[in-house]
């Protein structure tokens, strides 16, 4: 499934992120809705004062400590949630005003399992947004329905319908800030009407080589809607971003290599496994690991690479390794592999 974020005001912040492969989840006080997270529990307040009166003092005091629990976990879930807020369309055209600065912004397509799915560590829930008349409604009901991801769904799944023009897909994370993504999963960008042909040659230039599809957005004669045309040709372009070492590294022909697993434990660590076409040297071993640490693994504190040779069976030991501690970068090549 593609699903699509407009952006637009600042250009600068947008191709950063784009660059360092992360999108911003805002805290949900944040969002220019200021019904969000909006929950009816008055049906569960009515509901447990009847149960208590059949039920007498001893079930009114457990209800109420239900009630307690239940409030607190939803201003728990509240303060840490993130909200990243996407759509299924590319082609509304007020959202292209409201959220792409006017036409003078972009759009980013991604493929949404690559997205939620780029690293399993992070804890987040996806979902389209149900758009009603009236809040949701918690009740005794829901009492047992206490997972997280229920909880949640409630809390971010839920609009006015005055917002259903939107076609509003939403990816819950289980803290707000900045969260890195697998970068093969952004796979298009649309330049809006009014966007600055000198912002669409810089974003071009400073993704090239990622198999990103550029699109024009064009009004059609005589017409309301809008279409797009492909600005660039993939088939002519080489697909070489993350994927291997450049002549200006290499002092020859291009070392292809590809990431075979990674894992980012937030602030903590991340751990990277790399195939090697062949050997390389100290030098090349360092730009790999520096552009990993400023493209994918800026935030954990500690960073280890573990390189493995294409030709090689056995793997119970990595041919070489790169660690960060912090800003500190050790190397290691295993001779004896």
């Amino acid at each position: 499934m593609k699903v699509y974020k407009y952006r637009g005001g600042n250009f600068e912040r947008d191709l950063k992120s784009l660059k360092k492969n992360f999108y911003w989840a805002p805290k949900f006080e944040n969002l220019n809705d200021p019904c969000e997270t909006l929950i009816n529990t008055d049906p569960f307040k009515k509901q447990s004062q009847s149960f208590a009166k059949l039920f007498g003092k001893e079930k009114s005091e457990q209800f109420l400590e239900v009630e307690k629990a239940l409030n607190n976990l939803v201003e728990v879930k509240k303060k840490g949630i993130g909200i990243y807020s996407l759509s299924k369309t590319y082609l509304d055209e007020l959202l292209w005003a409201h959220y792409a600065d006017s036409h003078k912004g972009f759009c980013i397509e991604y493929d949404l399992d690559l997205l939620i799915g780029s690293y399993k560590s992070f804890e987040k829930f996806s979902f389209p947004v149900k758009y009603t008349k009236k809040p949701p409604e918690y009740g005794v009901r829901d009492i047992n329905k206490t997972k997280t991801e229920q909880i949640v769904q409630k809390l971010a799944g839920y609009k006015s319908r005055r917002w259903n023009y939107e076609e509003e897909y939403r990816i819950v994370t289980g803290f707000y800030g900045e969260h890195p993504y697998n970068p093969d999963c952004l796979k298009s960008i649309y330049f809006g009407l009014n966007m600055e042909q000198s912002e669409k040659d810089l974003m071009m230039k400073e993704l090239k080589g990622r198999n990103i599809q550029f699109y024009q957005i064009v009004q059609l004669y005589n017409s309301y809607k809008f279409d797009a045309i492909e600005v660039n040709d993939l088939k002519k372009e080489k697909n070489s971003y993350l994927k291997e070492i450049p002549p200006e590294i290499t002092g020859n022909s291009p070392i292809r290599f590809r990431i075979i697993k990674q894992d980012y434990f937030r602030e903590i660590k991340a751990v990277v496994e790399i195939e090697l076409e062949q050997e390389v040297d100290k030098k090349q071993l360092e730009w790999i690991a520096n552009l990993l640490r400023n493209d994918m693994f800026r935030i954990p504190k500690r960073l280890f690479i573990f390189y493995y040779l294409k030709n090689d069976k056995i793997r119970d030991i990595a041919w070489a390794t790169t660690h960060f501690e912090e800003s500190e970068l050790k190397i290691s090549i295993n001779d004896f592999v």
